[in-house]
């Protein structure tokens, strides 16, 4: 998310840079604090794995938003979740930052996760949708991995707000096996001699 955020704000401080000089120097100002952020990120990733967390993607989205001037509504805490469910869910929060940073020109976003029974649902709204938004690249491949993975990636357009949900299974967790009865008396008297 860093390299993103980094190549987005690069992109605000050109675009601003002769009409609004205090907004491109903030924006290279974040582009350095961020490249600070993906170096510690990269010497941790270097050091072990890792993953793409919810709550991690969650807050780089709010920080992304906030810098970018966009009121930002976030959950304060990501349910806990298995690994792949995880990863794809936080894939969805920051291809929807990216995007609507990048093609809208919103003044506020809101992420919001709902679970329901055997479903977790990721939504990301913003209100500063362009009339002739349309699903890219990316939306396209993360639609292919939810539905690998047994979920849908929705998208919409109305009255100005770009809508992205995501929805996948919640895995079933097994419950432990008990053993008879008989095993566990034999197991019993074999603890006490």
């Amino acid at each position: 998310g860093h390299l993103q955020a980094i190549m987005l704000k690069a992109q605000v401080a050109r675009r601003f840079r002769d009409t609004d000089p205090e907004l491109a120097d903030a924006e290279v100002q974040a582009v350095e604090e961020l490249a600070r952020e993906a170096l510690r990120d990269m010497r941790a990733v270097v050091g072990g794995y890792r993953k793409t967390a919810l709550a991690d993607e969650i807050d780089s989205a709010a920080r992304l938003l906030k810098s970018a001037g966009v009121e930002a509504s976030v959950p304060d805490k990501a349910p806990d979740l298995d690994e792949d469910t995880e990863r794809l869910l936080g894939l969805l929060v920051r291809e929807a930052t990216t995007n609507l940073i990048r093609h809208a020109e919103p003044t506020s976003a809101n992420v919001s996760i709902v679970e329901v029974d055997a479903q977790v649902t990721v939504t990301v709204v913003n209100d500063g949708a362009p009339e002739a938004a349309e699903g890219g690249n990316g939306l396209s491949m993360l639609a292919k991995r939810f539905d690998e993975a047994g979920g849908s990636v929705e998208h919409a357009l109305d009255n100005g707000e770009w809508t992205i949900r995501g929805t996948l299974p919640k895995p079933v967790v097994p419950r432990p096996r008990q053993a008879p009865r008989a095993a566990t008396r034999a197991r019993r008297r074999v603890r006490r001699r």
